[in-house]
């Protein structure tokens, strides 16, 4: 299957080839952020290099242990009272209670080199999240915070859960990442000298492009990986397919904008599974498993939901 025909294709790499000569010799600060360093360099290696399917034998079944059919995962922890992206502990329990047993948690890197469960980064002022404060206070005056330690210990404490990292990655423009290898350095460390030794087993890890796949198996070879499509202003299916070959990786996720009959069929054709974020009501989560999708990311939707 082709999603672009060849001449659709060369004038979309002309204009993307211009727009990153442009983000790199004017120095447009304002589209930092917004994935098209990952867009430019996307298609002008697909075009240089465009993907060999032939090549290719479809994945083995079901690779990914942990993902099971119509899989709900607990957004950042999942939702708790009206409040979402809490990543709390008060979230973890309440979501565990709910029958949830895979969790997407926000990891950023605290101004002191620590790392935390937090969606963003900065704090009320603008400033680099400093650990003491963050965890001496209430998140939104009555939530408990968790940091790396208070991590593991769940997953010890729950031999049955799984983890899947959401981390705030550069898109691709020309900053270090090293505030993500110092976040995957601590996770290792962290989990090493635990007694449960398959915690690192229990962990998935988000990657956003190649490059964030090549530092993360740098640092240690995960057994679970997630291409997620969250960088991609627009995704060739093609490529990510074939990495995703190239590289035993049996899961992609996107957002709902992007989903359709044809991309979920396109995808579990290879028994490449497709997640889907962030969905809160019941009537998109059921189209969405009619067109074959396996897991989706929500933070109000149940367990106990999709056997009713």
């Amino acid at each position: 299957m082709t999603f672009f025909s060849k001449n659709k294709k060369k004038i979309l790499i002309l204009i993307f080839v211009i727009l990153g000569l442009a983000v790199a010799f004017l120095g447009l600060n304002s589209l930092r952020g917004h994935g098209y360093g990952t867009m430019v360099k996307t298609y002008i290696r697909y075009w240089l290099n465009p993907v060999d399917l032939d090549k290719y034998d479809p994945l083995a079944e079901n690779m990914a242990e942990w993902l099971k059919e119509d899989t709900l995962l607990a957004h950042a922890m999942g939702g708790i009272d009206e409040s979402d992206y809490t990543n709390s502990l008060e979230a973890f329990e309440e979501a565990y209670e709910n029958g949830f047993r895979v969790y997407e948690v926000d990891l950023v890197v605290t101004k002191e080199g620590e790392v935390v469960c937090s969606h963003e980064y900065l704090d009320a002022n603008g400033e680099e999240i400093e650990y003491s404060s963050f965890m001496q206070e209430k998140i939104e005056g009555k939530y408990t915070p968790v940091d790396l330690k208070k991590l593991m210990d769940l997953m010890e404490i729950y031999p049955d859960v799984y983890m899947m990292t959401d981390i705030k990655w550069d898109n691709s423009m020309g900053s270090s990442n090293e505030d993500v290898i110092t976040l995957v350095s601590a996770l290792v460390e962290e989990a090493s000298i635990r007694e449960t030794k398959d915690i690192l087993d229990r962990m998935i890890i988000q990657i956003y492009n190649p490059k964030s796949y090549e530092i993360m198996q740098s640092i240690y070879p995960f057994k679970h990986y997630v291409y997620t499509l969250y960088h991609y202003v627009s995704p060739i299916y093609e490529e990510i397919l074939g990495f995703c070959l190239e590289n035993k990786i049996p899961v992609v996720a996107m957002e709902t904008g992007r989903i359709s009959e044809e991309i979920v069929e396109y995808f579990n054709a290879w028994n490449v599974d497709v997640l889907v974020y962030t969905v809160n009501d019941e009537t998109t989560a059921n189209q969405l498993r009619e067109y074959g999708v396996k897991g989706i990311y929500t933070d109000w939707l149940v367990p106990e939901c999709e056997e009713e």
